[in-house]
């Protein structure tokens, strides 16, 4: 009860919302957008045998807390850009573990691959979230795996009320 009060009396939140979200998120899509496009553009070098373009569903998340009451069904909407077989861009949009809405900006780095499946780490900022800025910058341990036009990508937030998250992802190109 007393963090639901915080959060309705938050400097960062009005009746319209979350007032960083507004503010905020034209120059975070415009960034993500350019990056994006920028990024399209293949060099003569580089392998073009791989997916590029990915659509991420959102997923499902598993929190570690056991007296947590967060959503678990974090479904939305985004795309991934991948400019090499180790290392991609997403943007998108899903809804959190507060029942909000949540834009997301991500890189994601993975080096490693263990047969099918490739192992980093994701850098992402989202909005959404109860604190003064109203986003979260994390970087998560992740695993990927892809079949021919489907992905499955794992995360794990060991911290504090730590999360497992699963994602989906299906190839455009």
């Amino acid at each position: 009860m007393a963090m639901e009060n915080f959060i309705e009396r938050s400097p960062t939140r009005d009746r319209m919302g979350n007032t960083w979200l507004r503010r905020n998120m034209l120059p975070i899509v415009a960034s993500a957008s350019l990056t994006l496009y920028v990024m399209s553009a293949p060099s003569h070098a580089e392998d073009l045998s791989f997916p590029r373009w990915w659509i991420h569903t959102g997923g499902v998340t598993h929190h570690i807390s056991n007296d947590s009451n967060r959503n678990g069904e974090n479904y939305g909407l985004g795309v991934e850009y991948k400019f090499s077989p180790t290392q991609a861009v997403a943007a998108g949009y899903f809804r959190n573990s507060f029942d909000r809405n949540a834009p997301t900006i991500a890189y994601a780095w993975l080096p490693l691959k263990l047969g099918p499946v490739r192992v980093g780490g994701v850098a992402a900022i989202a909005g959404g979230y109860a604190n003064r800025t109203g986003a979260l910058a994390a970087v998560i341990p992740w695993a990927e795996i892809t079949w021919k036009y489907v992905g499955l990508e794992l995360g794990v937030v060991p911290v504090r009320n730590g999360i497992v998250t699963m994602q989906f992802k299906f190839r455009l190109d």
